[in-house]
């Protein structure tokens, strides 16, 4: 018996479509294995991987990378705790209890001990000291001989670990390690530095280094765990105490549990809201359960493939892919609502009469997303492949599924009568319809003009993420207890020898204390704080050579104190100290010099810098060697460019999709279905700037708005000629599933999150009362949507 040319069609269809999920499968299987032995699953948490920074390799890119490596993998505990008779008797007890928190925990973290560090800086000042001189380089041999003398036996020697009165005798090098590394009053308890301030009790000052990422989430988790150990143990033995916590990795990890514990209520909630609308709906849980498996086979896949793809994937592109769950649920609601409306055809059937208009809805959100991928930036370019494989495969997985699915037999519970009233208000205001298209294109001229004169943006990255109050509280107090250097805003020195790099620092001395005079900074310190330039270092040994030879004061004060004459060092041959191997010698001083390919830089580390103020006052000076650093005006500068990018690859995306719909369709029918996401997204931006600023996450939402409304415009078009009430019911269901899924997301006290899931809730709203409004002016209710009512209910 020869088959029709409908049931080839649908056969073809069929065949093509398991061959390509067949595959993908394979594909996947594999993508899987080499991720697994390659060790490829990675998720990165730092904003600064969301764009590609290292396109220009200069000194500030290279001081912003490895500070901020360095900063993220830091942290301090401050003990703030009165130290009375009771904390003295309990000292040892707190000292195990300090001792076992570092031992346990040694595969996570280790302790940083700054003497370590100060070591080594001492060693090369020492095989260098004739390079310095005394600042007071006019005083007599006799003011020179009395003060060694008064170091010896008058005042003692308080000196830094290392120096002597023999390798130090006039307290050079000491007077510009003390200026150099500042040390506050201070006392030794549990074998730890508490430092003493005169408003505050006494602050033991625990300093730590992670051994691996302070972003990995993994790794927060464990050491903020270690940490409230520690809390609950020294709680008994110091009950006054108050443990202060600073470094980024417990803001990372507070920021991460907070979005954790709003996304698991939230995914709760809207999950059970769907749940009971698809099972009231639909009366079984078949639709369900292949709609669940569509949003997982495509999230599977766009995970899978994107990390076997990219070398890692920011959590960001994971929470937009998450988001296509609303579009996925959409090809599962239009066929579904088909399919038990027409119960006599079987799945097969149902899929061939909606596979046109389910291809072009695909093929215009794919069109969509890919736009993204011509912004140059990684990040974008990884949610651009996500969506688009996400997308590709829920599609594939929907497709195959229909395809086996036998007629339904029975109409589903809800669903009919959800028809049978749509199909009421279908055409009842057709005889407005000039009236309402002339209320909606005024309507779009409006909100365009409205998001234009209120349209605002803000890119700070403080404002995305929920901070934590108890750590801002424990910031402010150690600040006034502990005078750290800003590790996230320096100036940069920088040109193309050391030498003109020294001078220009140099020259520098004087505008700097001039800024910290007028509250610009509140300190600073720079190599030059140790090091003389190389002019100066060779006077200075030419003095010393004569200070340390006999009749020179240093060294006949040396003999008389009793020093043996092989001890007294001569000066030797002269050998400069440069700045890079001064630097080189210690991680005290690392961080003060940067070299990238034939540039150089030193680094002016600063207190509690006015950022607004010093920018301004470095741009005034109009040269090129001088720049500030500043590394979250960089992240801010990082969020507005994804920013600028994402908006305007947005309007090129709806270029291509309105070229996509002319192919299709006539120009006019294209301009008025490009209209309905256009409009939404424009009176969404309006209501937002209204009350508030646009930032990068309200950019990315409008890209799901625009693939939600060429859905359900798509489909709007596939039943203009013939409307049709189970067309109607799946958009109405969609956007009522969509705003069950990402309305909750607006209650996030995340503030990316919860603005993600507003402009989404207000978009996917007004994409569905346009559509419903189009149907309501519809010219033509037919007879096919009572016919297919009747046979639903019969």
């Amino acid at each position: 018996m020869k088959s029709s040319p409908a049931n080839s069609k649908h056969r073809l269809y069929a065949v093509a479509v398991r061959v390509t999920f067949a595959l993908l499968s394979l594909l996947i299987g594999a993508a899987v294995v080499d991720n697994t032995v390659h060790h490829k699953w990675r998720i990165s948490a730092d904003m600064a991987h969301m764009i590609d920074t290292n396109t220009t390799d200069s000194v500030v890119t290279r001081w912003n990378t490895e500070s901020a490596r360095q900063f993220e993998n830091q942290f301090a505990l401050v003990i703030n705790t009165p130290l009375d008779d009771a904390a003295y008797n309990r000292e040892d007890a707190i000292e195990a209890a300090i001792d076992a928190f570092e031992t346990t925990h040694d595969a996570l973290f280790v302790a940083v001990d700054h003497s370590d560090s100060l070591s080594p800086l001492v060693d090369k000042l020492i095989q260098h000291r004739f390079n310095f001189t005394d600042t007071q380089a006019g005083r007599s041999a006799e003011d020179v001989a009395a003060a060694i003398v008064s170091k010896a036996y008058g005042a003692g020697f308080e000196g830094v670990p290392g120096l002597s009165l023999r390798n130090d005798p006039q307290g050079i090098l000491q007077a510009r390690l003390n200026e150099f590394l500042p040390q506050p009053q201070a006392d030794v308890f549990a074998n730890r530095i508490a430092i003493i301030n005169d408003n505050t009790p006494p602050s033991l000052l625990l300093s730590y280094q992670i051994q691996g990422s302070g972003l990995d989430l993994a790794t927060q988790a464990k050491l903020v765990d270690a940490v409230d150990q520690l809390e609950s143990a020294l709680a008994p033995l110091l009950p006054e105490a108050q443990l202060w916590r600073l470094g980024p990795v417990f803001h990372a990890q507070f920021a991460a549990a907070s979005m954790k514990s709003d996304l698991s209520v939230i995914a709760t909630g809207s999950t059970l809201g769907i749940l009971i609308l698809f099972l009231t709906m639909f009366g079984r849980p078949q639709a369900l359960l292949v709609s669940i498996g569509s949003i997982t086979f495509g999230f599977a896949t766009a995970f899978t493939l994107c990390n076997w793809l990219f070398t890692q994937l920011h959590f960001i592109v994971l929470v937009f892919g998450a988001s296509l769950i609303g579009v996925c649920v959409d090809f599962s609601l239009h066929l579904f609502a088909r399919y038990y409306q027409t119960p006599e055809e079987n799945g097969k059937q149902v899929f061939s009469a909606i596979f046109s208009p389910l291809l072009l809805s695909l093929a215009s959100s794919v069109l969509g997303y890919l736009c993204l991928s011509f912004s140059g930036l990684s990040s974008l370019q990884q949610i651009a492949v996500f969506s688009c494989l996400g997308l590709s495969a829920a599609w594939l997985f929907l497709g195959t599924i229909a395809c086996s699915l036998p007629s339904a037999n029975k109409p589903a519970l809800l669903l009919p009568w959800l028809t049978h009233s749509l199909s009421a208000v279908i055409g009842k205001g057709a005889r407005k319809k000039p009236l309402i298209n002339s209320a909606l294109f005024a309507g779009l001229i409006a909100v365009a003009a409205a998001s234009a004169l209120l349209y605002s943006t803000s890119d700070n990255p403080r404002l995305m993420y929920h901070a934590s109050p108890k750590l801002i509280n424990d910031l402010k107090q150690a600040a006034s207890v502990i005078q750290e250097f800003d590790p996230s805003r320096a100036i940069l020195v920088s040109g193309r020898s050391e030498e003109a790099v020294m001078q220009k620092l140099a020259a520098l001395q004087t505008l700097l204390e001039q800024w910290r005079a007028d509250g610009l900074i509140a300190g600073y310190r720079s190599i030059h704080t140790l090091l003389p330039l190389a002019q100066e270092q060779r006077s200075a040994f030419a003095r010393n050579d004569r200070l340390y030879q006999p009749g020179g004061a240093v060294y006949d004060t040396l003999i008389s104190l009793g020093y043996p004459v092989a001890s007294v060092a001569k000066a030797g041959e002269f050998r400069l100290l440069t700045p890079s191997s001064l630097a080189g010698s210690s991680a005290l001083t690392q961080n003060l010099w940067v070299e990238s390919g034939d540039e150089v830089a030193t680094v002016i580390e600063l207190k509690s810098p006015d950022s607004r103020r010093l920018q301004a006052a470095i741009k005034k000076l109009n040269d090129p060697m001088v720049v500030f650093a500043d590394r979250a005006a960089d992240l801010t500068h990082i969020l507005a460019t994804i920013r600028h990018k994402a908006q305007s690859l947005l309007l090129v995306a709806y270029l291509m999709i309105l070229a996509m719909f002319v192919i299709n369709y006539r120009s006019l029918v294209a301009l008025q279905l490009i209209a309905i996401p256009l409009g939404s997204s424009l009176a969404t931006v309006a209501i937002i700037s209204a009350f508030g600023a646009i930032n990068a996450f309200h950019i990315f939402a409008l890209y799901l708005v625009l693939g939600l409304g060429i859905d359900y415009a798509v489909f709007l078009q596939a039943s203009r000629n013939n409307p049709d009430a189970s067309t109607l019911a799946a958009i109405v269901l969609s956007a009522l599933t969509s705003l069950l899924s990402f309305g909750l997301l607006g209650l996030s006290q995340t503030p990316m999150i919860g603005d993600f899931g507003i402009t989404l809730s207000l978009g996917i709203a007004i994409n569905a009362a346009v559509i419903f409004l189009h149907f309501l002016i519809s010219s033509c209710a037919t007879t096919n949507n009572s016919q297919s009512v009747h046979k639903s209910n019969g």
